[in-house]
């Protein structure tokens, strides 16, 4: 997860926010090397009116409330899908499922996620802390950058106590 961070922290500070973070949009190579691809829903923050209103795009396993409910997105819906990929790398699941896309999506909006520790106890409380709050519904909730995410699941320093704490 750092090297993931670490990229999507390079472009947010080149003013992108990829908007469709997900595993298969993942790829490491043989040497382990990581690379982010498929930036077609990505938007440059000068293009904030760019998108069609209400339109629904993303994967809801990954997306933030704000995205399925068609509301303004930044960087922080992007630490929303880290922290949802974080969850499904050491549970074996997203946060959330579902029979169909509308129910994901309405859980993502509606339930507070599982405590992580809870659904697999080798996962330490700091990482648990970390990831939800980076899934946290709010985004001023979250995390302000994928380096503060970076650093709170690394262990290095505790993730700042939050609503899901």
């Amino acid at each position: 997860m750092d090297t993931i961070c670490e990229a999507v922290s390079a472009a947010h500070g080149a003013g992108v926010v990829h908007r469709d973070l997900k595993p298969l949009n993942i790829l490491v190579n043989g040497e382990s090397e990581v690379r982010i691809i498929d930036f077609g829903l990505a938007k440059a923050s000068y293009m904030r009116t760019m998108t069609v209103t209400g339109m629904i795009m993303g994967t809801p396993e990954y997306m933030a409330p704000e995205q399925i409910r068609g509301e303004p997105t930044d960087h922080r819906t992007d630490i929303y899908a880290l922290a949802a990929m974080a969850f499904h790398l050491l549970c074996g699941r997203p946060p959330f499922q579902g029979e169909n896309p509308i129910a994901v999506g309405f859980q993502q909006c509606n339930d507070a996620p599982a405590n992580p520790t809870e659904v697999n106890g080798d996962i330490p409380e700091y990482v648990s802390r970390a990831i939800l709050r980076g899934l946290a519904k709010e985004p001023n909730e979250r995390f302000e950058s994928a380096k503060e995410l970076k650093v709170a699941l690394s262990g290095r320093t505790k993730a700042p106590e939050g609503p899901f704490s």
